[in-house]
């Protein structure tokens, strides 16, 4: 749309009966609607209030009716410090330690990341303290440094994520006849192309570019 994106995923037939199981039977298919408000002032995009979303599938959809609608807001933050000692060791990681889009699915590969390298910091502890049992936490502390600033990096790319997913599609101005989205997607349809940008993506995506 010329608001945000706009797209149509089909559940297929085997979850109308869940889905609707408190109304009236349903015999077309049932559709999740993703759509975006592009942003404002510098914030993220977010979901659409129920009245927007109808607007749009009136607009562009092929939707008889909508039966459940929801928004929400993305947001980031990351705590100050994700290891400290009250005795024994305390790691804050996953979403106790950082948060931000799910644009990606980059949220749940840190957190991932995280618990693995987390295994790795924590053995190498426990055997530097079996050679000297007055040995201090550095192994943990550069763990939790590494850690912080990759939960740092993720945060950023997932926002520029949210950026390029958002752009609107009005006229940039009078002497450019075209808008952002269009040159995104112009962009995104010739490099698409090529197998090294898509490996490129992917490799982004998975989180193996920034272990």
């Amino acid at each position: 749309s010329s608001n945000g994106f706009f797209f149509l995923t089909p559940f297929g037939t085997r979850f109308n009966a869940e889905l609707t199981r408190d109304g009236k039977p349903v015999t077309k298919p049932i559709f999740r609607i993703g759509c975006a408000v592009p942003p404002k002032n510098g914030e993220p995009p977010h979901a659409p209030p129920r009245e927007y979303l109808q607007n749009l599938i009136d607009a562009y959809g092929p939707i008889d009716q909508l039966l459940w609608s929801t928004r929400f807001r993305t947001h980031a933050a990351i705590a100050d410090r994700t290891f400290t000692r009250l005795g024994a060791a305390i790691f804050l990681v996953g979403d106790a330690a950082h948060i931000h889009s799910p644009a990606g699915g980059q949220g749940m590969n840190l957190a991932i990341r995280d618990a693995i390298f987390l295994g790795e910091a924590v053995t190498k502890h426990i055997q530097a303290l079996a050679e000297n049992p007055d040995v201090d936490d550095t192994i943990l502390e550069e763990f939790a440094e590494a850690r912080h600033a990759r939960a740092l990096e993720i945060i950023k790319y997932t926002k520029t994520l949210l950026t390029l997913a958002g752009l609107p599609y009005d006229t940039y101005a009078w002497w450019m006849p075209c808008s952002k989205a269009s040159v995104r997607d112009l962009v995104l349809n010739i490099l698409g192309r090529f197998e090294f940008v898509q490996s490129r993506i992917a490799w982004g995506l998975s989180g193996l570019g920034r272990r």
